[in-house]
C-alpha cells in the first residue's frame, strides 16, 4: 500500500466464530441514499492524499513534556494525518552501485591480506577464500565462468565453517576481518546469473556466514549487512531451493516471536528493523511453498500489528507504518478474526481513538467533508489506483468514526451526518473488489472499523436502528465460514 494510514488500535478482542448473526428486520433497513455533493471531483487527476482539516486540537498525549518533545521535533498539535506516503513505498530493490563502491579497491587489501595470514588451522582455508575473490573480481565479467563462481562460493563457505569451529582461537578477529572483505567481492557481484546448483550453494554460503554471525562474542556489522544483501537478492531473484524452505521459514518464524515476546521491552527502532528483514523473507517463494499465503505467518504478523497498535508515541507510529507495510504483503486469506463482536462492548473508550476533538459545529462540517470529498472522488476511481483508494478511504473513516464515539457531546453529530457517512461503506466496499483484493493489512483495518461501528451502534440507539446493514457490508467482505459471530444492540432489534 502506498500510503500512509492512522493506526489502528483493536478493543475487546476474543476468539473467533463461525457465523454471522442478524437480528432485527433488516429487510427494512436501508441506507439512506441520498448523496452530499461535497465539490466536482475530476476523475482523471492523479491520486492525491488531501490533508486532515487542520483545525487547533490538542492530540493526546502522556503529558506535556511529551507535547513539547513532539514540538521541538516538529511534530504539530494540528490534528493531522499519521501515514507518510513516502514512509509506505516499496523498498528499492538492492543497490548493486553501492555493493560495487564498498569492494572497490578491496582486490589490493585481499593481497596484503593473504600476506598478513598468521600461521594455524585457518591459514589454508582462509587463504584459499581470498584467493578465490581476487580471481572472481578481477576475471572480466562478461567472460567470467561458472567454475570461477562455484570455487568461490564453496571456499567462503568452507572457511566460515572453520572459523566457526575456531572462534575462541587468538587470532579469529583478524580472521573475521579478512572474511568481511571477501563477502564484500560477493555482493559486488550478484549481477551475474545463477544457474541452479549455483544458487544452491549461495544459498548455502549465505547460512554459513549467518552460524558464524551467532556464534559466541561475535559481531561484524559488515558481513550482517552482505548475509542481507546476498539474502535479498536470492529471494527476489530466484526461487527458493528446496533444502533451504526450512531455514526460511525458521528465519520468519524466530523473528516474529522474539518480537511477540519482547514487545514490552524492545524498541520501535529494533522491530522496524525486524519488520524490514521480515518484509524481504516475504519476497521469496517456492514452487511448494510461498510464505504470503502461509497462515501462521499471517496469524504471527497480525498478532504483532495488534500489540503495537496499542504502543503510543511518534517512534511507534513509524514502527506501525513498518508492520503495515509488511502486513500488505500478505494475502487477505492469512487474515483470522479475533475481535469479540457477540459480547456488550466495553464502556471506556481507548485515548488513541480520540485523536480529533469535535469542539465545535465547524470543526465537524470540516471533518466531515474531509472524508465525504474524498470519497465522492473514489466512486471513479481508476481500478489500477483502487487499493490505494481504499486504504485512503478506510484510514479517513476510521479517523473520523473514532472521534465520533470518543464525543461526548453527541448533539453535534446529527443522525443525517452519521448516516451519510455509511454510505461510504458502499464505496469501501467496491474499491476492494468486494473482498477479493484484501490484503492482510486491510482485513486488519476492516476489522477495527467493524468494532469502531459497533461500539458507535451500542452508544447511540438512533444510529443503531438506521445502521444494521453496514456490518452486513463490511462483514460480507470475508468468506462465510470465516465471518465473526455479530450481535446487534437490542434498540436496533
Amino acid at each position: 500500500m502506498a500510503d500512509e494510514c492512522a493506526r489502528p488500535k483493536v478493543i475487546s478482542l476474543g476468539s473467533s466464530q463461525q457465523d454471522v448473526v442478524v437480528c432485527g428486520e433488516s429487510s427494512s433497513e436501508h441506507l439512506d441514499n441520498s448523496r452530499v455533493v461535497v465539490g466536482a471531483v475530476n476523475a482523471s487527476e492523479p491520486f492525491d492524499v488531501l490533508p486532515r482539516p487542520t483545525v487547533e486540537q490538542e492530540k493526546p498525549s502522556r503529558s506535556d513534556e511529551k507535547r513539547k518533545e513532539n514540538n521541538y521535533r516538529g511534530h504539530s498539535e494540528k490534528v493531522t494525518r499519521k501515514r507518510n506516503s513516502k514512509k509506505r513505498e516499496s523498498p528499492n530493490p538492492t543497490s548493486q552501485q553501492e555493493a560495487k563502491r564498498l569492494a572497490r579497491g578491496a582486490g589490493s587489501r585481499l593481497r596484503q591480506r593473504i600476506q598478513l595470514l598468521p600461521r594455524g588451522v585457518l591459514h589454508d582455508p582462509l587463504q584459499l577464500a581470498l584467493n578465490a575473490a581476487i580471481a572472481l573480481k578481477e576475471h572480466d565479467t562478461r567472460t567470467r565462468q561458472g567454475p570461477l563462481m562455484k570455487s568461490f562460493v564453496a571456499a567462503v563457505t568452507e572457511a566460515a565453517r572453520i572459523l566457526e569451529d575456531n572462534i575462541n582461537s587468538r587470532q579469529s578477529k583478524k580472521y573475521l576481518k579478512d572474511m568481511e572483505f571477501i563477502v564484500l567481492i560477493a555482493v559486488g557481484n550478484l549481477d551475474d546469473l545463477l544457474n541452479q546448483d549455483e544458487v544452491a550453494a549461495v544459498w548455502s554460503m549465505v547460512k554459513s556466514l549467518q552460524q558464524l554471525l551467532h556464534a559466541p562474542s561475535v559481531t561484524s556489522k559488515r558481513i550482517e549487512w552482505c548475509c542481507h544483501k546476498l539474502q535479498t537478492y536470492l529471494l527476489k531473484t530466484y526461487e527458493i531451493p528446496v533444502n533451504m524452505e526450512d531455514s526460511v521459514k525458521s528465519q520468519l518464524v524466530d523473528i516474529l516471536q522474539s518480537i511477540e515476546q519482547s514487545t514490552g521491552t524492545l524498541c520501535p527502532t529494533m522491530i522496524s528493523k525486524n519488520m524490514t528483514l521480515v518484509s524481504d523473507l516475504l519476497e521469496g517463494r517456492s514452487a511448494a511453498w510461498d510464505p504470503r499465503n502461509d497462515p501462521s505467518i499471517g496469524k504471527m504478523l497480525a498478532r504483532t500489528q495488534r500489540l503495537c497498535s496499542e504502543q503510543f508515541s511518534s517512534e511507534w507510529d513509524q514502527c506501525f507504518i513498518a508492520i503495515c507495510k509488511t502486513c500488505s504483503k500478505m494475502n487477505g486469506s492469512t487474515f483470522m478474526w479475533v475481535a469479540d463482536l457477540a459480547s456488550e462492548p466495553p464502556q471506556a473508550i481507548p485515548s488513541s481513538w480520540g485523536e480529533l476533538k469535535f469542539t465545535d459545529e465547524a470543526i465537524v462540517k470540516n471533518s466531515f467533508a474531509h472524508v465525504t470529498g474524498f470519497e465522492e472522488k473514489a466512486r471513479d476511481a481508476d481500478p489500477r489506483k483502487k487499493l490505494m483508494f481504499f486504504t485512503e478511504l478506510i484510514d479517513r473513516l476510521q479517523w473520523f468514526m473514532s472521534g465520533v464515539v470518543s464525543e461526548e457531546n453527541q448533539s453535534l453529530l446529527p443522525l443525517e451526518l452519521l448516516t451519510r457517512i455509511n454510505e461510504c461503506m458502499s464505496t469501501l466496499v467496491d474499491l476492494c473488489d468486494h473482498g477479493r483484493a484484501l490484503t492482510l493489512e486491510g482485513c486488519l483495518h476492516v476489522e477495527k472499523l467493524v468494532c469502531i461501528i459497533r461500539q458507535l451502534m451500542y452508544m447511540r440507539g438512533d444510529y443503531a436502528a438506521r445502521s444494521t446493514r453496514v456490518p452486513v457490508l463490511l462483514l460480507g467482505l470475508f468468506p462465510p465460514e470465516t465471518r465473526p459471530k455479530f450481535v446487534y444492540p437490542a434498540s436496533s432489534r
